[in-house]
């Protein structure tokens, strides 16, 4: 049996990112795909990214028929005065934590042949936030993990998506060798450093989130006008980088600050006819799923450049497939004769097929499994369609405007509304009210607190702390006291407001506290799985050198959670026999059984998975046993932990905190000082909006 420390080197070498839906569910709110690297996208926000997703939601979409809505329609002329004749959103939306929604317009000044390009900031109301002129249609966006709106609108920028403001602006100085106007194309990517990744009419550029350049590599010919869209690069788990270049799909390693050829590149005839948007990835890592011209959908293996043919029909022009995260299946329309969308196995095989009107986006999955898509009867008459995974129909609403297919990708908000930008306006479909009288943020209470009236006593329940805690007079990190405490009267996200004596009250965070008391009931308790011996009932606290193996019977002192205690040697051990999850932090290889040489070809990206089974030899030889998209399978665990991340917003002003890349790294990247917005925690560590992690003592 191997050391699990020699492990930790490899993993480091070989980890990559994957970005898996349902099966493996991540925690970051965009990761959509299974095969996709994790890039450093604001992991709150709703939809911060529309180019590289296999396009499954972990947002539930309305069963029932749902209301149809019109939250905006753009009018420049309006709020600047100016003659406009006709207004239309030329962008794919992206939705911020709040709901806000970033879209981009073109407005044709009246009695002349001149546009005004405009980029709005949008509340879940409709109302304008603000908004700017931008010098050419924007043609993709993302969120930064930092927070900015990066938009593309020929050149890269960067602006404070708050207000507008402009951050950086990078435009290419040199001259566009193929008579076409030189510009960068299509939606930035980020990858997992934070860089920005993005196509130019001239070849594929890397940028700093500070505007400058890294590299860049000439490709042949992009071939693409100003005006046409696409989707920009895709990256792959390990890094590869996707790109459709004068008809075939090259491939970059961007290592070391330098693009470099990956594979060979691939297309279906000499004369290169892999059409611009429509190729994705699918779910086993290695294939990459193409529209090819002439008529037919492959699967092509970029390493062997082995293709299978799973269509003879003729798909939709600037529409990519679907690829169901939870089974590897793909969807793709078709017209020819009649228009149909089309389900097909992972290995091609058609499994049904659906009579359809024009579809007009790609199918977008819900966490569900039902299948949403836009699609279009005539010019005056456009629908939104549910589908159930066997193609029998929820349901199918109009929806007012036209579509077309580089803006109308259907997004699934947390509210189980659908958004679908058509060219007069952005529609909602369904989705629950808004509560107006409660905000989403955690408000911190008053720095005051009144001491309650002697006759009116709050109810209170009870929570066990396990280790010295600091207290605090409102719900977030500020001033400390110290005193000892098993009550409370009131719970706020984490945090917990505890009697800490007659009439007055602190708050409390959760990390080492468990809500209840201690059954100290004896009794005897099958252990359903190999499990570790800890100090204190968490996750984080130290392991002993216990190790409780499986079907094994022990005699239990105490109950509390889903955590028991026991007597070894006279002291205190707690174990755990509920449902674990493991979190990630880097990659993760994935295995068919235990044992290193039936390896699946799989990389689990830093996730959280559901545990099903534990292999203990010793404290630090073990198998984990995780649900995922290639079914039951194993891991090593290399930079993981039990316990999934818990995601909220706070402030915390930080004074010389250290920062890390990771829980486990073993040094700091950099110390934080000044007010930084937490937004996850795991275990006893809270990450920052910069994809920091901190302890706060």
């Amino acid at each position: 049996m191997f050391k699990k420390i020699n492990l930790l080197i490899l993993a480091f070498i070989v980890s990559v990112s994957l970005l898996p839906a349902k099966a493996i569910k991540v925690a970051a709110a965009f990761n959509e795909g299974s095969v996709y690297q994790e890039g450093k996208y604001k992991e709150t926000a709703q939809q911060p990214l529309s180019a590289s997703w296999s396009k499954n939601s972990t947002n539930d979409s309305p069963i029932e028929t749902p209301n149809v809505t019109e939250i905006f329609k753009p009018n420049y002329g309006e709020l600047e005065n100016v003659n406009i004749r006709l207004e239309v959103i030329v962008s794919e939306p992206v939705v911020d934590e709040d709901g806000t929604m970033y879209v981009g317009t073109r407005a044709y000044v009246a009695d002349s042949t001149a546009s005004i390009y405009v980029l709005y900031a949008v509340s879940p109301d409709g109302k304008v936030k603000w908004h700017i002129k931008t010098a050419k249609l924007v043609k993709g966006m993302a969120i930064h993990s930092n927070g900015n709106l990066i938009y593309n609108d020929g050149t890269v920028n960067m602006v404070n998506a708050a207000t507008g403001e402009k951050i950086w602006s990078y435009q290419k100085s040199s001259s566009d060798t193929y008579n076409y106007k030189a510009g960068f194309m299509g939606s930035p990517v980020i990858d997992d450093k934070g860089n920005i990744i993005i196509l130019h009419n001239d070849g594929i550029f890397a940028l700093t989130s500070n505007g400058t350049l890294i590299d860049s590599q000439k490709l042949s010919s992009v071939h693409i006008s100003d005006n046409e869209p696409i989707k920009g690069p895709q990256i792959r788990n390990d890094g590869t980088i996707f790109v459709i270049n004068s008809g075939r799909i090259d491939s970059f390693s961007f290592q070391n600050n330098d693009f470099t050829t990956k594979y060979e590149y691939y297309s279906k005839s000499s004369n290169g006819m892999v059409l611009k948007d429509s190729f994705t990835l699918t779910t086993d890592g290695k294939v990459a799923y193409a529209f090819a011209g002439f008529g037919t959908t492959q699967i092509v293996n970029p390493e062997t450049k082995e293709t299978t043919d799973i269509s003879a029909g003729k798909g939709r022009f600037w529409i990519e497939p679907t690829v169901y995260s939870k089974d590897g299946s793909i969807l793709y329309p078709i017209y020819e004769e009649a228009q149909t969308l089309n389900k097909y196995d992972k290995e091609g095989g058609l499994i049904w097929s659906y009579n359809s009107r024009l579809i007009q986006s790609s199918p977008v999955i819900d966490s569900s499994g039902n299948i949403i898509f836009v699609e279009q009867q005539d010019s005056s008459n456009t629908y939104l369609t549910s589908l159930k995974q066997d193609k029998t129909p929820n349901w199918s609403v109009k929806i007012p405007g036209k579509a077309t297919s580089n803006r109308t990708q259907p997004i699934i908000l947390k509210d189980k509304g659908i958004l679908v930008a058509m060219d007069s306006g952005i529609v909602k479909v369904g989705g629950q009210e808004e509560n107006t009288n409660d905000d989403q943020s955690t408000p911190n209470p008053p720095e005051t607190e009144p001491i309650p009236d002697p006759e009116e006593k709050s109810e209170t329940k009870l929570i066990t702390v396990f280790d010295e805690t600091n207290k605090y007079d409102t719900s977030s990190f500020n001033d400390k006291s110290e005193y000892t405490v098993y009550e409370y009267t009131e719970k706020k996200d984490d945090w917990y407001k505890i009697i800490t004596a007659p009439n007055h009250t602190k708050w409390i965070n959760s990390t080492n506290t468990i809500e209840g008391e201690i059954n100290n009931s004896e009794q005897t308790v099958s252990v359903t799985r190999d499990s570790f011996g800890y100090t204190k009932p968490f996750f984080h606290s130290k392991k002993t050198d216990d190790i409780l193996k499986k079907g094994s019977e022990v005699k239990v002192y105490g109950e509390i959670g889903d955590w028991y205690l026991i007597k070894v040697d006279g002291k205190d051990v707690w174990f755990n026999q509920k449902e674990i999850k493991l979190t990630t932090f880097v990659g993760n290889k994935l295995y068919r059984e235990p044992d290193l040489n039936t390896w699946t070809s799989g990389i689990a990206s830093p996730q959280t998975l559901n545990v099903k089974d534990i292999l203990i030899t010793t404290n630090t030889d073990y198998w984990y046993k995780v649900q995922s998209w290639l079914g039951d399978v194993y891991t090593l665990g290399e930079q993981s932990g039990f316990g999934s991340i818990q995601t909220f917003t706070q402030s915390y002003n930080a004074k010389d905190i250290k920062g890390y890349d990771t829980p486990f790294s073993e040094t700091s990247t950099k110390t934080l000082n000044g007010e930084v917005t937490l937004v996850g925690k795991w275990q006893d560590w809270y990450k920052t909006s910069e994809n920091i992690w901190i302890k706060i003592q």
